[in-house]
């Protein structure tokens, strides 16, 4: 019953539907390493989701306003 009840919590949170993007996805897109991301996070220029364990997503609503504030524009295509 616990496990369900973990499980209905994440699928009724606000982040299960936001869209997400990985680490691999936004370095791709802003054409970065994971190290300047990671930099980058602890400054906090963008923020990781709080996911748990060592996998990070970061919300498309967040990667968007830090091209909005130009941080990074994203490569074309």
């Amino acid at each position: 019953e616990a496990l369900e009840e973990i499980l209905d919590e994440r699928k009724n949170s606000p982040i299960a539907s936001t869209p997400l993007l990985n680490t691999e996805e936004l370095c791709k897109r802003w054409n970065i390493t994971p190290d300047t991301l990671h930099n980058w996070e602890k400054k906090g220029k963008i923020r990781k989701l709080p996911l748990g364990g060592r996998k990070k997503m970061y919300s498309l609503k967040d990667v968007l306003e830090a091209e909005a504030s130009g941080l990074v524009i994203a490569k074309a295509g």
